[in-house]
C-alpha cells in the first residue's frame, strides 16, 4: 500500500522532478541577486546622502537630492546618524551572502550570523566613536554614530565609577579586536573563500602599484628629457 500511495503522489505531480529543481535553483539564485542588488541601492543612498534632505532629523519641502528620493534620504539619514561607519559594515554582508546564495553553497548558520552582526557592528561602531575626526564627517554624530558615541560615553562613566583611568586607545582596541572577529564570523565565509579574496585584492594591488610604477618612470622620463634639451643661447 505505502508503494501505491507513492506512486499516486508521484503521478499527482504538477510538474516532473528535473523541472521543479530546476525552479527552485532559479529561485535561490535570484534571491542572491536580490541580495546584491540591496546593497547597491544601499550604497547609492550612503553615497548620495545629503544632511539638508528631507529626513527623520530635518522637516524641509525642499527636494531630496538623494538618487533613491525620499526613501533613500530617510534610510541614509537613520542608519548613518546611528551607526556612523557601521551603517556601511551593516550592509557590506549582502555580498558574501548573495554569494553563496547564487553558487548554492547556503548559509546554514544564518541565524547565528544575524544576531552576531549586529553586536559585532555595535563594539566597532563604539571604536569609531573614538577615533580622532578633523575632517568633518556628514553627520553630526561622528564615525560611530549616536549609538557608537552613546556607547563609548557609558563605558568611559563605567571606567571613571570604577577608578580606571585607562586612555581612549586601550579600550578602542579591544573594541575593534572584539567587533571585528564577530564581524568576520558574521559574514559566514569559509577558508578558501578567505584565500580567495586575498588572492584577489593581492592581484588588485600588484596592478595599482604596476601603474603608479609607470607613471612615476613616464614622469621621471619626462623631467629628464627636459634637462637634456639644450638652452637657446643669449645673443
Amino acid at each position: 500500500m505505502a508503494r501505491a500511495a507513492t506512486k499516486t503522489r508521484r503521478k499527482t505531480t504538477l510538474l516532473p522532478r528535473k523541472v521543479t529543481d530546476f525552479i527552485k535553483r532559479r529561485l535561490v539564485e535570484a534571491a542572491g541577486f536580490a541580495q546584491w542588488i540591496l546593497l547597491l541601492l544601499a550604497a547609492a543612498a550612503f553615497i548620495s546622502f545629503n544632511p539638508a534632505d528631507p529626513s527623520w532629523q530635518n522637516e524641509t519641502t525642499a527636494a531630496p537630492q538623494n538618487w533613491l528620493g525620499l526613501p533613500g534620504s530617510h534610510m541614509a539619514d537613520l542608519l548613518l546618524q546611528s551607526l556612523g561607519f557601521g551603517a556601511w559594515l551593516l550592509v557590506l554582508p549582502l555580498a558574501p551572502w548573495g554569494y553563496r546564495t547564487v553558487t548554492h553553497k547556503g548559509l546554514p548558520l544564518l541565524p547565528f550570523q544575524l544576531l552576531l552582526l549586529p553586536v559585532a557592528i555595535l563594539f566597532l561602531a563604539a571604536a569609531l566613536a573614538l577615533w580622532p575626526l578633523d575632517d568633518p564627517w556628514p553627520t553630526t554624530a561622528g564615525l560611530g554614530g549616536y549609538l557608537g558615541l552613546g556607547i563609548a560615553l557609558r563605558f568611559e562613566g563605567l571606567l571613571a565609577q570604577w577608578g580606571l583611568g585607562l586612555y581612549p586607545v586601550i579600550y578602542g582596541l579591544v573594541f575593534t579586536a572584539i567587533g571585528l572577529a564577530g564581524y568576520v564570523l558574521s559574514l559566514g565565509l569559509i577558508g578558501h573563500e578567505w584565500r580567495a579574496i586575498g588572492s584577489f585584492l593581492a592581484r588588485i594591488a600588484r596592478v595599482i602599484l604596476r601603474a603608479l610604477f609607470a607613471v612615476f618612470r613616464g614622469i621621471r622620463a619626462l623631467a629628464l628629457s627636459l634637462k637634456s634639451e639644450p638652452r637657446p643661447r643669449r645673443v
